[in-house]
């Protein structure tokens, strides 16, 4: 990431902010002061105005930016007593301070007047030096700031709904650039230099306590960057966490995840494929219901039996009730192997049954179709030559984004079975008599893919997240294949190869001779 430290006094002179003054929040009525942080007149009265206006605190004095004040910090160990006035220093021939208690002088201001002359010596440490290097590229109104800008009031507002005691509720950050405006008028009224340099080390650190609160709202995997701009997920695509692959078969061939294929959630199967599922899961319903011309016998009053046919396949199985059999299936995780109901003309419904035989005995009964048994299906047969785009964020390279084939991940324990004639080697395990609370349990909710990929990726297992994003067309999935399958997918650019293991051969000769 590209560091910029911005001219603040420019920044306040183009866009002409207004200072505040007023450390006082309210006036009585709960009015907000005229020149204070909730000012009416300064950051405006409605609510589109007051997001985007911002304004200032004159600091009366020059101050490092807070990114430069802790980065010298660990060039210079003892910045915290040349600005409180403890130590005193002068500037040698070849620009380097040195502590000169009797002809010295002391402070911020002789650290700002001074500093295109100061240098700080390099040594064996590279990252001492990249550190001296980020201040030879700014200049010193860069480096240093006089003003404090003052975030639009609209985020630090005043809660008036939220009482305690009679009291408003206050924004936290209010309390960082109220200190800010006393300190600063305190440098005005003409106290000992011992105070006024004390009281400009407190400012200094004032400052950082503002910028490590914004700071810590927009980094690492909660904060603004990854939630609001990289964590953005575009329709029909996921947000996983990346998981290993499992290795519970005999054979390397038969393992369902491997450089070619990725083990995707069925609940994300269907989110990241949803048009499809719903034109296949209807046709799929309509053309059961009326394959087995279901009809239910009953006895009317008279004790006459009579059928009564089930309800239009193609009504009571609209896009609507589709969408919603879909939004049950991946957020209401209880109801995973509940019946799917067919529902007739008098009001009643009986569940949908799927024929399920055993492949090695061949031995076949009738089952209660679940939401788990009619997704995986619809899933199998409309991902079979489907493909996913798997990202990971901040994209490094061209190999951070890379194409799989799906496979379909559903239980944790699979079974082999064939159900209505058909063979599937990895059908989820569906219990009927198992306690809904304990169903979630039981359903594998995170991405499985190879580890070869993760250098690549610069990633591993410990919560990383990946987007995944469908591929739809004919065209885009034969694209998909193509790229999955060349060279350029394998090889970086300067012709190293990135799709490599590094800790499997260890972990399988320890596993090996552990006994």
């Amino acid at each position: 990431m590209k560091i910029v430290l911005m001219n603040v006094d420019k920044f306040v002179q183009v866009n002409n902010l207004q200072q505040i003054t007023n450390p006082i929040l309210l006036e009585r009525g709960y009015v907000p002061s005229p020149d204070g942080l909730l000012s009416t007149e300064i950051f405006g009265t409605s609510p589109s105005k007051r997001k985007v206006t911002f304004a200032y605190i004159d600091l009366n004095g020059h101050f490092l930016q807070p990114l430069a004040y802790k980065t010298l910090k660990r060039i210079f160990t003892k910045l915290d007593q040349l600005i409180s006035g403890m130590l005193y220093y002068s500037i040698d021939k070849d620009g380097y301070l040195v502590e000169d208690p009797e002809n010295g002088d002391t402070g911020i201001e002789f650290l700002y007047k001074n500093w295109n002359r100061i240098k700080f010596k390099e040594n064996d440490s590279k990252i001492r030096s990249e550190k001296i290097a980020l201040f030879k590229h700014f200049t010193r109104d860069e480096v240093f700031m006089s003003k404090q800008i003052v975030c639009p009031a609209f985020y630090r507002d005043i809660n008036l709904q939220n009482t305690d005691s009679k009291k408003p509720s206050v924004h936290e950050i209010n309390g960082p650039y109220q200190k800010l405006i006393r300190l600063a008028s305190m440098l005005t009224q003409g106290n000992f230099a011992i105070t006024l340099h004390g009281t400009r080390l407190e400012i200094q650190r004032q400052i950082v306590v503002v910028y490590d609160y914004f700071k810590a709202r927009i980094e690492k995997k909660h904060g603004l960057i990854r939630q609001a701009v990289l964590g953005k997920s575009d329709d029909y695509c996921s947000r996983l966490v990346i998981s290993a692959p499992q290795y519970t078969t005999n054979k390397a061939s038969e393992m369902p995840v491997d450089f070619y294929h990725c083990a995707l959630p069925l609940s994300h199967c269907i989110s990241t494929f949803a048009p499809f599922f719903v034109g296949w899961v209807q046709n799929f319903l309509v053309n059961h219901v009326d394959a087995l011309g279901l009809k239910k016998a009953v006895r009317d009053s008279k004790g006459k039996l009579r059928y009564i046919k089930a309800k239009e396949p193609t009504t009571q199985f609209n896009d609507e009730k589709i969408n919603k059999l879909m939004t049950t299936f991946i957020f209401n995780y209880t109801s995973r192997f509940d019946p799917i109901m067919i529902e007739f003309e008098d009001g009643s419904s009986m569940p949908a049954m799927i024929q399920i035989t055993d492949p090695k005995t061949l031995e076949s009964h009738e089952r209660v179709m679940t939401y788990t048994d009619l997704f995986y299906v619809a899933a199998e047969d409309i991902l079979k030559d489907k493909h996913v785009y798997i990202t990971r964020y901040p994209i490094i390279g061209h190999l951070s984004i890379f194409p799989n084939r799906v496979h379909v991940a559903s239980t944790i324990t699979t079974t082999h079975l064939i159900v209505n004639g058909k063979e599937y080697k990895y059908y989820p395990l569906v219990d009927l008599d198992m306690d809904k609370s304990k169903v979630a349990i039981n359903f594998v909710e995170v991405l499985q893919m190879s580890n070869v990929y993760l250098q690549a990726l610069d990633g591993d297992y410990d919560g990383d997240q990946v987007t995944v994003k469908s591929v739809f067309s004919q065209e885009a999935n034969l694209e998909a294949e193509e790229k999955m399958k060349a060279i350029s997918n394998i090889l970086s650019v300067n012709g190293n190869n990135t799709r490599k293991t590094s800790n499997e051969a260890v972990q399988t000769i320890y596993m090996m001779t552990r006994w």
